[in-house]
């Protein structure tokens, strides 16, 4: 077998990746049918198809003992018969995908086992006895496997013939899918906690790599005589990470439909839902092997820096913005060029909302208290009034509650408190649609506006003790939600008109930025809502939903696509207003306890590592893509008041995420 191997791996060291790297990064996978796969290869797009041809020479796969070859799909028999096609494949398709995309001149060989029907307690147990896999395996050829043996076996003869073949290596974690088979059984359940602990440790152990990083994909489905092992092995997978820093958890198990992950039968993946699997692992793999979590003090000092950039260029920021050479010629026609956006607009708004955040967190909060309050003073702490109802002119409205809500003065909530009265007493009930008997942008029709005013609306009910803010707020969320709500993809259409717009894959469109205006808003709404409200559980359900899809969309750079469902291919360009917003989102949902910290903080720390390489030692954060309704253009020196603003906000909680205080 060792000639094999070594034969193979000097045949395919001929078409490895073009640099001639000499040290190969070893991933370890092992479990039962759902690592197997199930994946239908020919039922993925072209697009999927042309990503995995363009990463295979780059990516070795040895399954099973036998010898690597290029990544690529499995020919069985046993889903021909079955699900009527051969070419299948498990989690380690888009494991390397994920892996070979991020770092295009790196090497890999994935060394894999796999069995299905099989158990952690018997035939993967690193103190396998006869008895045990009597106990739970089915059937003499099973109960005879000792698969963790023979995987160790596996992986020591992979390493040998790499080293003969001149290849120096390490191994940078290890995927585990299993667990449906253990879960079926009370002594194999209620042992598995134990069990993956030994195991993880035994593996690590073996090739001395102390803390190499696991990834757990946890079940999803049950079957068997014991109806508690689900989630007895579910909760094992989670208790095993919250010990173990070095370990993740890829959650399958959602309480609402749809899945995350969709199934080709009761228990095992089909191609999307392994895609989504092999991606999300490879997400979780990649942060933690090569995104090194930042200290505190190198977050905030990062952020301080994009502030001091923004208030020093804030009365010259007509020079920075995102706009194409067209438009910059049609603005200098029109004797427009050199115009800033006004203090009381939207995108600053959104600017002034981070700017209070990072407030919290600043050694000297007094430098940018002062300067809000310059902002507000100069408008004598006014919204715009020719539009009452339009809640891009009610974004102001959380900076002057949270001036208030810090300095008490009762001239900073006079204007918007009159404002939203009148509102109140002249409220627009038609429909959220254009051109159905309400005047556009009367309503929350479009989802921006869920950032822009509801987190106004809920501060104020918050400072004044007086609901009827707050019933209103909910009210006209409820609204919108209804309208723009994607149950099955759970994200936001950026208005109707976007009910008919797709992806070149053929997905819907979901705008990112449009997107994060929803979860950045959330974040920013959530602490302003009473504990003891019987609406909180909606938002906080939202929130949560919203972080699943969004985990699932990032990109292998850390950012997420302008069109969250579109290939990589369809957007070319990074963009860093709704990775920023997304970022806070999730690192402050993570603060607040609203998110699993072991799921979501490789997600949130990828976001903000991308985050960092596009600000330049100045503190310019580029690649903010330009105002609009949808997907767009970004440009690695431009830069909008708002992309700033998430910015802020984003560094603000991941300095907490951190450990910062």
């Amino acid at each position: 077998m060792l000639k094999n191997i070594l034969s193979s791996l000097l045949l395919c060291s001929s078409v490895l990746c073009s640099n001639g790297a000499e040290l190969v990064q070893v991933v370890l996978l092992g479990g039962q049918s759902n690592m197997a796969g199930a994946g239908n290869y020919n039922a993925l797009s072209d697009a999927d198809k042309a990503r995995i041809k363009a990463v295979s020479s780059c990516v070795l796969l040895s399954r099973n003992g036998e010898a690597p070859i290029p990544l690529t799909y499995t020919i069985s028999k046993g889903h021909l018969k079955k699900n009527g096609y051969a070419e299948s494949f498990g989690p380690e398709m888009f494991i390397g995908v994920t892996l070979a995309e991020a770092n295009p001149e790196q090497e890999y060989l994935f060394i894999k086992y796999s069995m299905g029907g099989t158990s952690l307690y018997g035939a993967w147990n690193p103190e396998w006895t006869q008895e045990k896999a009597q106990a739970v395996e089915k059937g003499e050829a099973k109960q005879a496997r000792k698969l963790y043996s023979e995987h160790i076996a596996a992986i020591k003869e992979n390493l040998t013939a790499l080293e003969k073949a001149g290849k120096s290596y390490e191994i940078i974690g290890m995927v585990w899918m299993q667990g449906e088979n253990d879960a079926a059984r009370e002594i194999s359940a209620r042992s598995y906690e134990a069990n993956l602990t030994t195991l993880i440790a035994s593996y690590r152990a073996e090739f001395n790599v102390p803390e190499m990083p696991v990834v757990c994909g946890q079940i999803n489905s049950a079957y068997g005589s014991f109806p508690e092992g689900p989630d007895m092995v579910r909760t094992a997978f989670v208790d095993v990470a919250d010990s173990d820093p070095n370990v993740a958890v890829i959650r399958t198990m959602k309480e609402r439909p749809p899945m995350d992950f969709p199934k080709v039968d009761g228990a095992h993946y089909n191609q999307e839902g392994q895609k989504r699997l092999g991606t999300a692992m490879g997400q979780a793999l990649l942060c933690m092997v090569t995104v090194p979590e930042p200290s505190p003090e190198e977050v905030k000092v990062l952020t301080q820096k994009v502030a001091d950039w923004q208030i020093e260029t804030f009365d010259e920021a007509w020079k920075y913005r995102a706009i194409t050479k067209g438009r910059i010629e049609q603005r200098k026609k029109a004797g427009t060029l050199q115009d800033n956006w006004p203090d009381l607009a939207w995108h600053n708004g959104a600017l002034y909302a981070g700017m209070v955040h990072w407030c919290a967190i600043a050694d000297n909060p007094a430098k940018y208290t002062d300067w809000l309050k310059m902002i507000g003073v100069r408008n004598e702490w006014t919204l715009y009034t020719n539009r009452p109802y339009h809640a891009d002119d009610h974004t102001v409205g959380q900076f002057y509650t949270s001036m208030y809500q810090e300095f008490k003065d009762p001239a900073m909530l006079k204007a918007l408190q009159s404002h939203f009265d009148w509102i109140l007493a002249h409220p627009k009930t038609g429909s959220l649609i254009t051109g159905k008997g309400t005047k556009s942008h009367d309503r929350w029709g479009w989802c921006d506006a869920l950032f822009m005013a509801p987190p106004a609306w809920a501060r104020l009910a918050k400072i004044t003790g007086d609901r009827i803010y707050l019933n209103f707020m909910d009210q006209e969320y409820h609204t919108s939600y209804d309208l723009l709500w994607n149950t099955e993809a759970r994200l936001f259409s950026r208005d109707f008109k976007n009910f008919t717009k797709f992806e070149k894959n053929g997905k819907k469109l979901f705008w990112a930025r449009g997107n994060g205006w929803v979860f950045g808003g959330l974040a920013l709404m959530i602490p302003e809502l009473p504990t003891d409200w019987e609406g909180r559980p909606f938002y906080i359900n939202l929130f949560q939903e919203m972080a699943a899809s969004l985990k699932n969309c990032q990109r292998p750079d850390g950012t997420w696509s302008m069109g969250l469902l579109g290939d990589i291919e369809s957007y070319p360009s990074k963009d860093t207003s709704g990775t920023a917003f997304f970022t806070f989102g999730l690192a402050w949902g993570i603060n607040n306890g609203i998110l699993d910290r072991a799921t979501y903080e490789p997600v949130a720390l990828h976001g903000w590592q991308a985050l960092t390489e596009c600000i330049t030692p100045e503190g310019f954060l580029g690649y903010v893509q330009a105002t609009g309704i949808g997907p767009g253009k970004t440009f690695p020196d431009k830069t909008e008041v708002y992309g700033i603003g998430a910015f802020l906000a984003a560094g603000t909680e991941v300095y907490k995420l951190v450990g910062g205080k």
